[in-house]
């Protein structure tokens, strides 16, 4: 059973499962979930990325009267970075939180910061050599809500990954990409 658990593929599924389950009765409670397709390059020029994100908050900060209002989320993906080598890709799967600000009283902008873990199948992407199967990811973004209601959102995110050399090597990857984020609840 150990075996099991110990692989990262089963260990992905294993998180995607908790986080689901994690975030049905906080996103209940607040009556919101969030869905983004999240599309990026590397900086260096080894491989793009596609993710898909699904968030929920969690925490309101008092400062909505002075246009600062700020939400808590919590956040789960899945994606994968396509190696332009034609190599094999590497599929992640992470549960982040993160805060989201919005900038001026009920203007369009927003910036989040965030950090979290992600998982990863494999330690190798186009030669280059990750230490460990589990990594720490940051990001940072500026938003802009599509509509009155902040139904959508588009969201450009610069992001880093490494192991935080807890294991080498660490070369870490630094992401680039833009998200459109859409709320089901």
């Amino acid at each position: 059973m150990m075996y099991w658990i110990t692989r990262p593929r089963h260990l992905l599924r294993l998180m995607i499962f908790g986080l689901l389950f994690a975030l049905t009765p906080t996103a209940l409670a607040d009556t919101e979930i969030r869905a983004g397709l999240e599309l990026g390059r590397e900086w260096n020029g080894r491989a793009n990325l596609v993710r898909i994100n699904v968030a929920a908050p969690i925490w309101r900060t008092l400062f909505a009267d002075q246009g600062l209002a700020t939400r808590l989320h919590v956040e789960g993906s899945v994606g994968r970075y396509f190696a332009d080598s034609g190599g094999s890709g590497i599929w992640e799967g992470g549960l982040r939180g993160y805060a989201r600000t919005d900038l001026g009283h009920e203007g369009p902008f927003f910036a989040e910061l965030g950090t979290g873990l992600i998982v990863i199948d494999k330690r190798r992407l186009d030669g280059n050599a990750w230490g460990s199967g589990l990594q720490f990811r940051s990001h940072a973004g500026l938003g802009f809500w599509l509509g009155e209601t902040r139904t959508g959102a588009i969201i450009a995110r610069i992001s880093h990954s490494s192991n935080g050399s807890r294991e080498k090597p660490n070369p870490g990857i630094d992401v680039a990409s833009l998200m459109i984020e859409w709320r089901f609840l």
